[in-house]
């Protein structure tokens, strides 16, 4: 049995929140061999965001947590050359470590599973692709429109890459370098000695994709059992 942490960040998401919640717990009562908790960070949003998190009933999980906060950061598009901005990197590190390193989480889980709030998935697929694996990384792949991996930036095939390599063949698991994908499930050990979202890589000596950052920060700790899962996919909406 794991006992997981469903980490998941928030800015200006009321358009998909609820479908967000849908999901979530539809993935966590269809798995009755899992425990698991929530822990949700919000920061600045401009639209509804707020009221939404503090609407739901998260009564179906074993514990949960949500913090929300305006503390004047800017706001970065996900997409193009702003999304790639130092600024931005360093909020969103931030921000994942706020879900990861509060309230003491970590020492009753066994794995952290990131779920972007703007992404749409089958939750048994991902249970029985997913969760149900055993690697210190493992994601699904992400897509949207025409664009696989969506998440390119961060998914990559080797060390000496900065993002993904679209001659690769996409069938079943590959072993990569890094991943995220929007759905993300995370050995918990690295945590717990040290390991962390960053904004820099000290390979590359640059800023760099916060959920690469961490995926060679689990390397330096001796965790490099790092896959990405095809037969698993999420559509990113936002």
């Amino acid at each position: 049995m794991k006992s997981i942490l469903i980490s998941t960040i928030v800015r200006n998401r009321e358009s998909t929140l609820h479908n967000w919640y849908k999901q979530l717990k539809e993935l966590v009562l269809k798995d009755g061999n899992n425990n698991y908790y929530l822990s949700v960070y919000e920061n600045d949003s401009t639209d509804n965001s707020k009221e939404i998190l503090k609407s739901f009933d998260f009564s179906f999980l074993n514990g949960f947590n949500i913090q929300t906060e305006d503390i004047n950061t800017n706001y970065y598009k996900s997409y193009g050359a702003e999304s790639k901005s130092n600024t931005r990197v360093m909020n969103l590190a931030l921000a994942r470590n706020k879900t990861i390193f509060c309230k003491d989480f970590l020492k009753n889980c066994s794995h952290v599973l990131c779920i972007e709030p703007d992404i749409v998935y089958n939750p048994e697929i991902m249970i029985n692709e997913i969760i149900n694996s055993d690697h210190d990384i493992i994601s699904p792949i992400s897509f949207q429109n025409n664009v696989i991996p969506y998440d390119n930036w961060a998914t990559r095939k080797t060390k000496n890459e900065d993002k993904w390599d679209f001659s690769i063949k996409l069938k079943g698991k590959i072993d990569v370098w890094a991943t995220f994908n929007c759905f993300c499930l995370y050995n918990v050990e690295p945590f717990i000695l040290g390991a962390s979202f960053g904004s820099f890589n000290f390979r590359f000596k640059k800023f760099d994709c916060d959920t690469s950052v961490v995926c060679e920060i689990f390397r330096l700790l001796g965790y490099n059992d790092i896959v990405m899962n095809t037969d698993a996919t999420v559509e990113h909406l936002i």
